[in-house]
């Protein structure tokens, strides 16, 4: 029986063949009548708990007693009812569990965003720990990460995946001997196919977090070219990820402003207008053209490098819940 209160859907279930034959047909709450259950309860609480895990499932039982139920709160049921039953009662008891449910909901997600915040400071330490010019380059990318995101209009969600692509892009080289990292001079061919294996390597360290999956595509194609020349998959054009064209022009760019120990830094202008003469190339043309926009618009504005840490500055254990607060870092830049 499906019915509507209040705004909201509600999948009352006291009829039914087997536990596959529920329907939820789009219900935010689903009332369970335990006693039409004939075969053993605990594999069909079980199983619905399982299937309809994404909305707060509530149990109205005569029969059950505390002691059969308690297993099912471990499994996730929302909650457990006796009867008889008021019906002048269910719009409260709808509205309990599904404001129980929304705030467990927002504390696993707060949860997970604060736990994914610390392990990418941790590999950003482990990097620094490795390769301190190689942290700074990506500081400095996350940077301009932050502008062209703001410049294309990104939402919350997509700031975050551009933010910490470029802040983990580089990942890879914690992979890479030293005598290859810190050589002094160019490297040989052998060195270099080593050192081009990065962006795998990187997208594998990421790809081991579930959250970050999305962040690991970036990475392994951050080094692939418009042209279909680059590394390590020989992506062309619109095939490489968007972000992924992204941060190649911002990794390049910044590659070529700093002293390497084999090649002088360009100054910002000679390196713009090399981004500039390889759109089409190895560049995607039209962010090329926001990249130089953005660029002319930070001559006229001072903008303060900040660290990782401030990218991501809310802390979830400080803030009120928030609708919000899973998908949105908060992005903070100072300006003066």
């Amino acid at each position: 029986m499906h019915l509507q209160r209040n705004g909201y859907e509600v999948e009352y279930v006291d009829s039914i063949r087997t536990e596959k034959d529920i329907q939820l047909n789009g219900a935010n709450i689903l009332l369970f009548d335990a006693d039409i259950v004939r075969d053993d309860l605990s594999d069909t609480i079980e199983y619905i708990l399982r299937k309809h895990h994404k909305i707060p499932v509530v149990l109205i039982s005569r029969k059950a007693d505390y002691e059969q139920v308690l297993p099912f709160f471990a499994m996730g049921l929302s909650d457990w009812l006796k009867k008889p039953l008021k019906t002048s009662e269910l719009p409260l008891i709808i509205e309990r569990n599904l404001y129980r449910h929304k705030n467990e909901k927002e504390l696993l997600q707060r949860n997970k965003r604060s736990m994914l915040v610390k392990s990418i400071l941790i590999l950003m330490r482990a990097l620094d720990a490795k390769d301190t010019p190689t942290s700074d380059h990506t500081r400095r990318v996350a940077r301009l990460a932050a502008l062209i995101g703001r410049e294309l209009q990104l939402n919350p969600e997509q700031m975050q995946v551009l933010l910490i692509a470029s802040i983990l892009h580089d990942i890879g080289k914690i992979g890479l001997p030293d005598r290859i990292l810190k050589k002094p001079g160019r490297l040989r061919n052998w060195e270099m196919n080593m050192a081009r294996f990065h962006p795998v390597v990187g997208s594998e360290i990421i790809g081991e977090i579930k959250e970050l999956e999305p962040v690991a595509k970036i990475i392994r194609h951050h080094h692939e070219r418009f042209d279909g020349d680059g590394y390590p998959d020989g992506l062309i054009g619109y095939d490489i990820p968007l972000f992924a064209r992204i941060v190649a022009i911002l990794d390049a760019y910044e590659a070529m402003v700093t002293e390497r120990n084999y090649c002088k830094a360009k100054s910002r202008q000679d390196a713009l207008e090399e981004i500039i003469a390889n759109a089409g190339k190895q560049f995607d043309p039209y962010l090329v053209y926001v990249f130089a926009t953005i660029m002319k618009i930070e001559e006229s504005e001072c903008v303060e490098p900040v660290e990782i840490a401030e990218l991501f500055s809310n802390d979830p254990e400080d803030e009120e819940p928030d609708d919000s607060a899973a998908s949105d870092f908060s992005l903070k830049m100072k300006y003066c």
